[in-house]
This record gives C-alpha cells, structure tokens and sequence, in this order.
C-alpha cells in the first residue's frame, strides 16, 4: 500500500521551482510581454492549519483561485493551466504568479488541454475539430484543421513527444500519428478486428513510449510508440482521466484517486472527503484540481 501511496505522492507534489523557460521582460526584453495578473486572479497560498483532510491525513489545500474553470491541469514544471468559464487559458506558475493567458472564440468552446510538452501546448477545439499550437507564452505557433486533412470524426488528440499528433479515428477504428502538416507518420491495426474496438473514447495520452487510449465501454488500450496495439489494461473502474507512470495507471474515481500495476492485481486508493466526491475534478501531474463553488482548489498529496 506504501509504495503507491508514495507513487501518488510524487505525480502530485509541486515542484518547487518556476517555470525556467519563461524569463522576465525585464530579464531579456526580447521576450514578448506577459500582463500582470489581475487582483481577482491571485491566488491564495496556504501552507498551515488545514482543516479539509482524509481520514489519513494525506490530501492537503494548497492553493485557491477565485474563478470559475471548465478545465484545469499542470506540466512537468508545476505550472498551473486553466481554461476559465469565458473561455480563455491561463497560467500560473509553481508559486501561484499569474504569468500568461490566450483566449481566441472564433474556434468554439477549448475542449481540452495537453501540456505535457511545455514549450508546444496543444489545445483541442473539439466542436471545430481543430487543433491550436501555443508556445511557452500561450503564443499561437500553428494549427492543424482535421477536418480539412482527412479526419472529421474524431473525438479525442494528445501530443506526441516527437512534436507530431496522435488522434483516434472513429470511422476507420484507427489510432493515427500525422504531422501538424497532416501527413500521416503511424497507424494501428483496424481495432474493430482485435479484442479492443473503442467506440466511446474518453481520453488520448503519450507517456514514457506508450499510447494509452481511454474508451468508456472497451477499457483503457495500450499502444507502442509506432501505434500498434499491445494490450487492453482492465482497471477496476471506469477511466477517463488518467495518468501513467512507471507501468502505473493513475487515475480519478467518483470517490477516490486510484493507483493499479500492471499485470499484477494490486490496488490502492486515497479517498476523497465526501465534500469533493461530486464536484468537478481533474487530475494532472503532482496536482488534484476541485472547482468548489466559485473557487478552484488545487491540493496536494503528502
């Protein structure tokens, strides 16, 4: 029980260092300028005297933003990202300093965030089926419309760690790899002739060399690096947000953050205070995000 408790310790303990690839105006006035967070966008660091902990004492506040998100989730550095009810994306580093924002409407609502490339954040506008580029900044690198290349039913993108895009295509049953261009550079076998056929994907992620894919009815499937398939991983529950790390799946339940290993059947839970189970809830690495009322809590596990 230990060992995954200290697993999830270490995918949601901040990082107590800012964001090294962004430098001050002053520093290098190169750089384009990033705004002052406004004083409704500071944040509320809290360091003593908790009062909301788990039965174990193992879920802690850490910090309050007085907003409402839609989407919350950090990179490998700690910073904080948020997509706001108005639609915008924010950032906030480690220590809770407002740092940047991009908000454009003319593509629809932002689905989703994957910031696990830092310096090449992918946002999925998922009515439009277009995929946006920003750099450190949140400054528009590119787009990619998959309409227009050849995909227009696809429900779920991640990053790829070779700069590129994985997406699932739901009339073909594929997972493809293509350029920000649209050139195809992997592809699966026709799932719906192997044991895993998605047909509700939830989620799309690359870690350590593997694709893993989130379906709500087949399960959580397993892909090389080439986009082959491997394995289906049968999780106690539902996943559909997750993390991997060290052949670890991590990932969030109505009532808990639930850690399983592969293919041995151990499994090991943090339950949540029955004030968190209902609200929204987004995993990301070190972090656990809570919209409660008009505030969004980021906690952290010890």
């Amino acid at each position: 029980m230990w060992k995954y408790l200290l697993l999830i310790q270490a995918l949601l303990i901040p990082v107590l260092f800012e964001n090294v690839c962004l430098k001050s105006q002053a520093d290098n006035p190169q750089l384009p300028f990033l705004p002052t967070a406004p004083a409704s966008r500071a944040f509320e660091l809290q360091t003593s005297n908790f009062e909301l902990r788990t039965s174990k004492d193992s879920l802690f506040p850490l910090l309050s933003l007085p907003l409402l998100a839609r989407f919350a989730t950090a990179d490998n550095l700690g910073n904080t990202y948020i997509v706001t009810a108005a639609n915008s994306i924010e950032k906030y580093a480690s220590d809770g300093r407002f740092l940047t924002w991009y908000s454009d409407n003319r593509r629809g609502q932002v689905t989703w965030l994957d910031v696990s490339n830092p310096l090449k954040v992918l946002v999925w506008y998922a009515d439009f089926r277009t995929v946006l580029f920003l750099d450190r900044s949140l400054t528009q690198l590119g787009e990619v419309n998959l309409i227009q290349v050849g995909y227009p039913d696809v429900r779920v993108v991640a990053a790829a760690l070779d700069g590129n895009l994985w997406l699932y295509d739901e009339v073909n049953f594929r997972l493809l790899k293509i350029t920000p261009e649209g050139e195809k550079r992997a592809e699966s076998q026709s799932l719906n002739l192997l044991e895993y056929t998605p047909r509700q994907p939830a989620l799309l992620r690359e870690q350590d060399n593997r694709v893993y894919l989130a379906d709500r009815t087949a399960g959580l499937g397993v892909f090389n690096a080439f986009g082959q398939f491997e394995r289906t991983w049968k999780s106690a529950q539902v996943v559909s947000d997750f993390q991997v790390v060290d052949n670890q799946l991590i990932y969030l339940s109505d009532s808990s953050i639930v850690a399983e290993r592969w293919p041995l059947p151990e499994h090991a839970e943090i339950l949540l205070p029955d004030s968190l189970r209902s609200l929204p809830k987004w995993l990301g690495p070190r972090r656990l995000f809570v919209q409660q009322a008009g505030t969004l809590k980021v906690f952290t596990v010890r």
